[in-house]
């Protein structure tokens, strides 16, 4: 896309979110090349984005929009040291670490251990080659990955995009397939369980995808989309109850209870999926 935007040489390169979902090494060579570019070109660079530690790296000067409108702009170091709207100060200070971290919560001693993970592998065949006897080399996407998660606690997973984050998580409730090691839930085995039980054990962990636009199946609306987990399990809710808790948990996350009719569909607002109507909630 960026050799296609610099094709004519043009005075101007407009980067809407060019990094968005990038991880951060991947993300500062896309920045360093578009600096470049400027640089070799002398292109004028309009950055657009949601990320503030972006401008503050790579942007002259800076405006901050809100509602259709430029609240303030000026020199980054001005603006981001001396916010006068108060939208500014807003945004500066949602920034992670502007404020200083604070103390995490360390979970008791006594705290009951939920999940103990010890020499997790996962290993990827690869396929012959077409017309060859000879297999591409295995991919080893997770290495012996241990460790443990008490009540109450929260593990942060950090990498870069390839270091096996995903397919850890996707192991962990069965979607992938250990090669080896051990999984166990309040001390119930998740690797060899029998799938009676582990049926009823994997309700008690749950997963919210990375890409949530591809994550949930447009042919559904949302009431049909947030009950299938007890059409699945049905000892968990009554059919004659699932309206109603839907419209509970969506007010639980901030929507409202009228837009179980609704379904999703592919056009994007931003960073947002679109919503419309669809034929009565059944």
């Amino acid at each position: 896309m960026i050799a296609m935007a610099i094709a004519l040489n043009p005075d101007i390169l407009i980067a809407d979110e060019p990094t968005t979902a990038l991880d951060v090494t991947v993300q500062a060579r896309i920045l360093l090349l578009l600096k470049e570019l400027q640089r070799e070109r002398g292109m004028g660079l309009l950055l657009i984005t949601h990320d503030l530690g972006i401008v503050a790296g790579v942007a002259d000067r800076v405006a901050i929009m809100n509602g259709g409108r430029i609240v303030e702009s000026g020199l980054v170091n001005d603006v981001f040291n001396s916010p006068t709207h108060p939208y500014t100060r807003k945004l500066l200070g949602s920034m992670p670490g502007r404020q200083g971290f604070s103390v995490p919560r360390i979970a008791p001693q006594d705290e009951p251990l939920l999940l103990v993970v010890e020499g997790l592998s996962k290993v990827y065949s690869a396929p012959l080659r077409l017309f060859s006897r000879v297999s591409e080399q295995p991919v080893r996407a997770l290495d012996s990955v241990s460790f443990t998660l008490k009540r109450g606690e929260t593990l942060g997973i950090v990498g870069e995009s390839g270091s096996g984050k995903s397919t850890l998580a996707r192991t962990l409730i069965g979607l992938e397939k250990a090669t080896g090691g051990a999984v166990s839930y309040c001390g119930q085995s998740l690797i060899d369980a029998q799938p009676t039980k582990l049926e009823k054990t994997k309700r008690h962990i749950q997963m919210v995808f990375q890409d949530p636009s591809a994550s949930l199946n447009p042919r559904m609306n949302v009431g049909e989309i947030i009950s299938e987990p007890w059409a699945i399990h049905p000892d968990v809710l009554e059919r004659k109850l699932w309206k109603l808790r839907v419209g509970e948990l969506l007010e639980q996350v901030g929507l409202k209870k009228s837009i179980p009719n609704a379904i999703l569909i592919s056009s994007r607002v931003g960073n947002a999926s679109g919503l419309r109507l669809h034929a009565p909630w059944h």
